[in-house]
């Protein structure tokens, strides 16, 4: 097996913690031990990606996610000029846009944390990279609003039931991914397998 990433459906994820569980008589799956148990087996069907490269290369793996959540962290303040009907915005960057909104609004400024840059999905393919996030750009707010998307899409699958369980609503997400997939220039769901 090579140590490209390997997807498994929900189910077999369940079993090989299961079987973990089991066999160490463990009641929590320790991050540690787990990755101990593996390296111990080479038949589990995780020890080739784990283990099936020298530990420079992980090493190096390790360092890229370093270097993207450095990356990721950054931001950048927009200060939104709103008049009715127009909304003028200026970055820290000195970008001014104009869009024009449908109703007017009372006047008043809003500064807005922003990610200072932005990793475009189709180019990931290729290496990748991040290109400064400019709200001037309708291609820069598309792949913002594409990966945000993403987001609420991923929490949704990972914590909707939770919430509805304890009686927390999710309308309110849900009605923020529609306006999200507008934005995005899509009008289906990303389905999104965790």
């Amino acid at each position: 097996m090579t140590n490209t990433a390997i997807r498994f459906a929900r189910k077999q994820k369940q079993d090989l913690i299961d079987q973990y569980l089991a066999d160490t008589r463990a009641n929590k799956l320790n991050p540690s031990g787990f990755l101990d148990y593996i390296e111990a087996r080479d038949d589990h069907p995780l020890h080739g990606w784990l283990f099936g490269q020298d530990d420079g290369y992980h090493a190096r793996q390790h360092r890229l996610d370093l270097i993207r959540n450095f990356v990721g962290g950054l931001r950048t303040t927009i200060t939104i000029q709103v008049n009715a009907p127009q909304v003028v915005v200026q970055e820290t960057r000195q970008v001014n846009v104009t869009a024009v909104t449908s109703e007017p609004i009372a006047a008043t400024e809003l500064r807005l944390a922003v990610p200072s840059y932005v990793s475009p999905v189709a180019d990931r393919k290729n290496g990748g990279g991040y290109i400064a996030f400019n709200y001037a750009e309708p291609d820069h707010r598309s792949e913002m609003a594409r990966q945000a998307l993403a987001d609420l899409e991923r929490w949704l699958s990972r914590y909707e039931g939770f919430a509805q369980s304890i009686g927390v609503g999710t309308d309110h997400i849900q009605a923020i991914v529609v306006e999200m997939r507008v934005i995005a220039g899509t009008d289906t769901p990303n389905l999104v397998a965790g």
